[in-house]
């Protein structure tokens, strides 16, 4: 990108009304524009680290892609206003969003016990759509499509206003801070739960790999869990890249539409997604103008959202009416606060349950029970599907349930080194071996379920999938009945589990001195 798409500085003056969040790159303050052509404009004002000034070509890619952004011309993309430098250094202005991340809507409607409905989650596609549609499509002078890629959809990146307004933020920052990753570390950096999988093997990527992203937020919004899940960054890239996502229906009955766009945005193979996000916003209006949802869906969704956002409303009404200026909450500690607050009450809701100390009681089905990913599942969730009840139906209201690692929040980014990825992959050698060979915990119930186990001869037919977990490797299975296993079983278990754990040991090894040593390094 030629640096001469970008304009001139401007000399603004801004005056200061709060800290929105500080961070390793810098600060996004909200601040009031004094003079100029945004003047009394409110603008969120990122400033980055005076440091990383000695970083140019990291600065010239953050302005030049950052800046283009500032010519799609669709209400559902952050606008950039402006750049310049003053006497705190380098600033870029951007449109100011009175509202909050999906992330945090997430965990918002979670803790207040409103799950996101079917129309909900249409709404919120179908802006993101049109935003990534504009993306997608932006043109240069010569009238040759851009190819802007976010590189970064993930619900963090993605902003809901109090008024119902999705826009989908820093789109040049996600390929500036991906240059400064490598220059620095020579390792990729991102959110590999989100990651298509070219993206994930450092190939080239177009407009696709955003499809991909958008498929899982659908997927992670309706079903209350991400496709793909692991104990780190690398397992969770082994994951997305080697294995298929569980079927969306297993865990929320729901309407043919969204099983239908999730399925196809979430093929490995870019060439089997959708080609636009055009495509999916037409599915999705279709389905809502169907059911006579796009005549209320704004007011629908601000109503969701001024309902689970009360704090985050009240502090931007103190901010914006100068009471925060001489100093006060940043938005970022007021929402470290809600999640510090909300930890030890549901600490002290649960009987001092800590993480890792075994399951934690539940009576609910699969379907809508709020689970740790890193909880071990109890015995009523290791039965099959079908005989735990049965699912919500598709219907508007119907609940979701939200899982969420209390140690990783939804939009922590985790480089790995070489030396971890290193100690990463012989610990998930020793405990999928573990788990293989671990006797099973839970006794067979009625109607014939194995809970689980260590090599068995069994007869019958599998009814659902295989769940990754750091405590224990489950198969939910129905049998009509069950074989004693013989001595050579056994036997023969244990050499086949030996062999199985070795190649996965040699696979994950080579994958991480590929990607973290030999391309950094050859340039392969």
């Amino acid at each position: 990108m030629l640096h001469s798409a970008l304009p001139p500085a401007e000399d603004l003056t801004l005056a200061p009304l709060a800290d929105i969040a500080r961070g390793g790159m810098g600060m996004v303050q909200l601040c009031r524009a004094t003079d100029g052509r945004l003047s009394g404009r409110a603008l969120a004002v990122k400033r980055l680290n005076p440091a990383l000034e000695d970083e140019p070509e990291f600065i010239n890619m953050f302005l030049d892609e950052t800046w283009i952004t500032a010519t799609i011309n669709n209400p559902h993309v952050v606008k950039v206003e402006a750049w310049g430098r003053d006497e705190q250094g380098l600033f870029l202005a951007v449109e100011l969003v009175e509202g909050v991340s999906l992330s945090r809507l997430v965990k918002e409607s979670r803790a207040k016990h409103e799950p996101f409905a079917e129309r909900t989650v249409a709404h919120i596609a179908s802006q993101i759509c049109s935003g990534l549609g504009a993306a997608h499509g932006l043109k240069g002078d010569s009238g040759a499509i851009l190819g802007l890629v976010h590189r970064d959809l993930t619900p963090g990146n993605i902003l809901v206003s109090f008024a119902g307004m999705v826009k989908i933020a820093d789109f040049g920052i996600a390929k500036a801070e991906e240059r400064l990753t490598s220059t620095r570390i020579g390792m990729m950096k991102g959110k590999p739960a989100y990651m298509a999988p070219e993206q994930a093997r450092g190939g080239g990527i177009d407009g696709r790999a955003d499809l991909f992203a958008l498929g899982v937020v659908i997927f992670e919004l309706l079903a209350g869990r991400r496709p793909w899940v692991g104990t780190n960054d690398l397992e969770t890239l082994v994951n997305v890249t080697t294995t298929e996502p569980p079927p969306l229906g297993e865990l929320r009955k729901t309407s043919p539409v969204f099983v239908e766009i999730v399925d196809k945005c979430l093929q490995k193979n870019p060439a089997r997604r959708f080609s636009s996000a055009l495509e999916i916003k037409q599915l999705l209006d279709g389905w809502r103008r169907e059911r006579g949802f796009d005549s209320d869906d704004d007011q629908s969704l601000a109503a969701f959202v001024h309902r689970n956002t009360s704090q985050q409303q009240t502090w931007f009404r103190q901010a914006l009416s100068g009471e925060l200026a001489r100093g006060g909450l940043t938005f970022m500690d007021l929402e470290a606060g809600i999640d510090k607050s909300r930890k030890k009450d549901n600490v002290a809701a649960s009987g001092n349950y800590a993480p890792g100390s075994g399951p934690q009681p539940s009576s609910g089905n699969l379907a809508s029970s709020p689970l740790s990913h890193a909880a071990p599942l109890t015995p009523a969730q290791r039965q099959p599907l079908s005989s735990q009840g049965a699912l919500p139906g598709p219907d508007d209201e119907a609940e979701t349930k939200f899982i969420e690692n209390p140690k990783r929040p939804l939009s922590s980014t985790v480089a790995l080194t070489p030396e971890e990825a290193a100690v990463m992959s012989s610990r998930f050698s020793n405990e999928a071996s573990q788990a293989y060979h671990r006797p099973p915990s839970v006794p067979p119930t009625s109607g014939g379920t194995a809970p689980l186990a260590t090599p068995q001869r069994l007869s019958g037919s599998l009814s659902s999938t295989v769940i990754a977990d750091p405590a224990i490797i489950v198969e939910r299975m129905s049998f009509p009945d069950r074989v004693p296993p013989t001595v050579d079983d056994k036997r023969a278990g244990r050499s086949t589990g030996a062999w199985l754990t070795l190649l996965l040991a040699l696979m994950v090894g080579l994958g991480a001195l590929y990607y973290f040593v030999l391309r950094p390094r050859y340039g392969l």
